[in-house]
């Protein structure tokens, strides 16, 4: 999964599409990307997985906890003093991720709205 307008989104009434081809949505395999060096101290996340064509939702992690925020602000952290450690490779490739197995070992509750999972960490 992307975040911001670098993966398929609609904006303005617009379907944008990037060709990706890492986009994985089965579980297991979807990672959500952060920018090494951008903002990744935050009080509260969503984290969004959607069908790659049709932008249907498949499922959304809710984290409202602090105690679980604070988890995945110091798995960035982390990540990102290890980024800043190695050699340099292409200018602007600044990216950590945080893996949907490490979002799945803090779910609290489950819903299904319209079809899709809704995890509340």
């Amino acid at each position: 999964s992307r975040n911001g307008e670098d993966g398929k989104t609609i904006i303005e009434n617009k379907e944008v599409h990037v060709e990706t081809k890492t986009s994985k949505t089965s579980k297991g395999k979807t990672s959500f990307a952060f920018h090494a060096k951008g903002l990744i101290n935050h009080t509260l996340y969503i984290f969004n997985v959607w069908e790659k064509d049709t932008l249907k939702p498949l499922r959304c992690y809710y984290v409202i906890n602090p105690s679980k925020v604070d988890m995945i602000n110091k798995k960035l952290l982390e990540m990102s003093k290890e980024w800043e450690k190695k050699p340099s490779t292409k200018a602007g490739y600044d990216v950590i991720r945080i893996n949907e197995t490490f979002l799945e070992e803090m779910i609290e509750k489950k819903k299904i709205i319209n079809n899709c999972e809704v995890y509340i960490l």
